[in-house]
């Protein structure tokens, strides 16, 4: 089954393409490998603005998922809650 996120539903685990249990070392490692299978400047010039696009997404979810206080927050509230900002110490 193919799911397609939009701006409202991100998954940084699925960009990452790891699962929610990944530590540290996983996330880092999942973000070199494909943020350099996925750098622009790798394919062809007319698939540039594809490529940014995809390595725009991996340097967020990576941003928010090596961030334990993000991670949590994404977690535990969602996408929508780190782009509305949540209050800190909200539950």
């Amino acid at each position: 089954m193919i799911v397609k996120f939009n701006k409202m539903t991100e998954c940084y685990y699925t960009n990452l393409k790891i699962d929610s249990q990944s530590n540290r070392e996983q996330i880092a490692e999942a973000f070199r490998c494909l943020s350099v299978q996925n750098h622009p400047m790798r394919h062809d010039k007319k698939d540039f603005p594809i490529y940014l696009g995809r390595l725009n997404k991996i340097c967020e979810a990576f941003e928010v998922l090596s961030n334990e206080k993000l991670r949590f927050v994404f977690d535990k509230h969602g996408y929508q809650s780190l782009k509305q900002g949540i209050q800190e110490g909200e539950d």
